[in-house]
């Protein structure tokens, strides 16, 4: 009688294999966001409406770019 050796069976195909994911450049830290701050609250309900509300201007992502709120490129990806 043979004993039956366990063979390793190749693991299923991943469903994420081969996808590439882009890394940004990283985060800047240094901009902390004052709440209490009116300026920076309007930025942040621009932000938020980036998110779940119409396309913003381009002097809307401007802003949102210069207080670290969105990158660069937001502008150009349809939004």
């Amino acid at each position: 009688m043979q004993t039956l050796q366990s063979a390793e069976a190749p693991p299923p195909p991943s469903q994420f294999e081969g996808l590439q994911i882009e890394q940004g450049d990283e985060p800047n830290h240094s901009h902390r966001i004052d709440f209490g701050d009116p300026d920076q609250a309007q930025l942040w309900e621009l932000f938020m409406l980036g998110l779940t509300g119409p396309p913003l201007s381009v002097d809307e992502c401007r802003a949102l770019e210069c207080a670290g709120l969105a990158k660069a490129d937001m502008a150009e990806d349809g939004r």
